[in-house]
């Protein structure tokens, strides 16, 4: 290996490990968010990821290229900008796949059972029955019949919650407009059900 290469990839590896505890830092600090599950079905935002981890490696790359140039051949440099140029972002991005890809985290997290979907359901029965009770139409209802409609709406609203439907709702405190319909449905099927 000549010794611009070797230099470059030196360089590369030092900038890659600044640029991971710099990307590290930022995510903890709160500065910038982490890439999620959803990332992987979402190349430009790998791409995006993969660009932002890369740019300190390519600097350094450049540098080592730049400071060994008069010692290799002019299409030794050439192939060594290019591989840094096209290469390392490249296994930026891969980095970034692999990374998500590992950690992945389910489309329904409360669909299933457990202490997240218990705690999702308990939080939703005591929010929908505060609400129905506040409800000019259900002065007269029964209290048992109100926590029917909502135990079965708040089950049908763990079994429909997707993961990116939580990061909306925490992010504009509302749901998307395509999860209205499916709620809506739910809720016409609950008012049968609890009215039986």
């Amino acid at each position: 290996m000549n010794p611009q290469t070797r230099s470059m990839l030196k360089a590369a590896g030092i900038g890659l490990a600044s640029s991971l505890a710099l990307t590290g830092l930022l995510i903890l600090g709160g500065q910038t968010q982490p890439v999620g599950p959803y990332s992987l079905r979402d190349a430009g935002a790998i791409g995006y990821w993969g660009g932002q981890i890369a740019a300190l490696p390519i600097i350094f790359a450049l540098g080592a290229i730049a400071f060994r140039f008069r010692t290799v051949p002019l299409w030794v440099s050439g192939l060594n900008f290019v591989g840094a140029f096209v290469g390392l972002p490249l296994i930026c991005s891969l980095m970034v796949a692999a990374v998500v890809a590992a950690y992945p985290v389910p489309d329904f997290p409360f669909a299933s059972a457990g202490a997240d979907r218990d705690s999702f359901v308990k939080g939703a029965v005591a929010r929908c029955v505060r609400s129905q009770r506040n409800q000019p139409e259900n002065r007269g209802m029964a209290d048992n019949v109100i926590e029917a409609f909502c135990r079965c709406f708040a089950e049908a609203m763990a079994d429909l919650t997707k993961k990116e439907y939580v990061d909306d709702l925490r992010k504009n405190s509302s749901l998307p407009p395509e999860t209205q319909w499916q709620l809506r449905t739910a809720a016409d099927k609950c008012v049968r059900s609890a009215r039986n």
